[in-house]
Order: structure tokens, then sequence, then C-alpha cells
């Protein structure tokens, strides 16, 4: 992946599941089973939202770098 992102855990209703969220790109996300599955998601999902953002003419974040 590009851009920086966060990973969770949800429950709702009973059902628990694993969320990866972008940080930069507005609504990229993706969820599964397990953290790695939603990671993976996310990377597939992000792919699919740069080239629909550059189709669209929308405005795609510069990628931060952060330093160790």
């Amino acid at each position: 992946m590009k851009y920086p992102f966060s990973v969770y855990l949800v429950e709702n209703r009973g059902h628990v599941f694993w969320v990866a969220q972008s940080n930069e790109l507005n609504s990229c996300c993706g969820q599964g089973d397990t953290a790695q599955e939603a990671v993976e998601e996310l990377d597939h999902n992000e792919e699919f939202w740069l080239e629909t953002a550059e189709e669209m003419g929308i405005n795609i974040p510069e990628i931060k770098y952060t330093h160790f």
C-alpha cells in the first residue's frame, strides 16, 4: 500500500470482524475475518480508489512517509 492506514476490530450485532481504513483516501477501507484479510482487501481497494480518482479527476493526496 502507498498510504498509511489503521486496523481495528469491530463488533456489530454479534458479528465480529476486522476493518482496515486508509488514513488519507476518503472512504477507502477493507474488511475481513482476520486483520490480514482486511489489509489485503484495503490494498486492492486502494488501487481501485486511485484508478477511479484519476479517471474522474478527483484530487489524489500526496503520499506522506513517516520516518522512524
